[in-house]
């Protein structure tokens, strides 16, 4: 393969005329740049009075001197490059904004019921249902918002007296878990007055769980507990769907 050479002799000439490296200390910045760019255009007009004189005459003798001139020819930043093609692209996709956490009375008065919303949601849910891991399970959250719902925590309560009954402890205690993090997300929105966006409720809530790991712990604790009370009503047969009446409302993990 033969060496490629390049000659970046026509770059000596570059004059940036609003580098501020070579300013007037005397003179402001603004006033400088005016000095500047007049001085370049003094020279372009210098240059081009020149070419078109050679040009005009036309002898060897002149055309010569023109290769010279060009050669010569002050470089600014606008004849470094020049725009071939332009365009705009307008996006039609439109960013979609996470509505806020519905609550037990806007539920109530939305004329939706349990069900409707379980049927609605049904595949969102059980996928929530399932995961295992917090990192997941944030994304999950912040990618689905329809869950942060009175409606969705009492579903996956229902999921985790399903799985206990269906002897699937694990899961069961997983999906106890996850329903006490809607309800402690459910709970921070509570506490934000005019809250237009779910979203950062998210975000705060496992970036607490992350960053401080006795938050962590309590929520493992609490789940454990409240998992307890799934049992006591289980065998006391007092766990009705879909109202999932007499589970006592966990505390908040403080």
């Amino acid at each position: 393969m033969s060496n490629l050479s390049f000659d970046y002799s026509k770059w000596d000439n570059i004059d940036l005329s609003d580098d501020e490296t070579d300013f007037h200390p005397n003179l402001d910045t603004g006033l400088n740049i005016k000095v500047k760019r007049a001085q370049r255009e003094r020279k372009m007009d210098e240059y081009e009075k020149q070419r078109k004189e050679l040009l005009a005459d036309g002898s060897p003798a002149a055309m010569d001197k023109l290769r010279k001139l060009e050669k010569s020819k002050p470089l600014f930043g606008e004849d470094l490059c020049h725009v071939v093609d332009e365009k705009t692209i307008i996006s039609d996709k439109k960013i979609e904004h996470a509505p806020p956490p519905v609550t037990k009375d806007e539920a109530s008065s939305s004329g939706e019921d349990t069900l409707d919303y379980m049927e609605k949601n049904e595949d969102v849910l059980e996928q929530y249902a399932e995961i295992t891991d917090l990192d997941e399970l944030e994304q999950f959250l912040y990618d689905h918002p329809v869950l942060l719902h009175e409606y969705g925590c009492m579903t996956i309560l229902i999921f985790a007296k399903r799985l206990e009954c269906a002897h699937e402890r694990e899961a069961s205690l997983n999906c106890c878990r996850n329903y006490l993090v809607l309800r402690n997300i459910m709970d921070l929105a509570g506490e934000a007055h005019q809250l237009k966006e779910s979203r950062p409720m998210v975000q705060m809530f496992f970036k607490q769980i992350k960053e401080n790991p006795d938050r962590k712990k309590k929520l493992d604790e609490e789940t454990v507990n409240f998992h307890k009370q799934i049992l006591d009503l289980i065998a006391k047969d007092a766990f009705n769907e879909p109202e999932v009446a007499g589970a006592e409302r966990p505390p908040k993990t403080d």
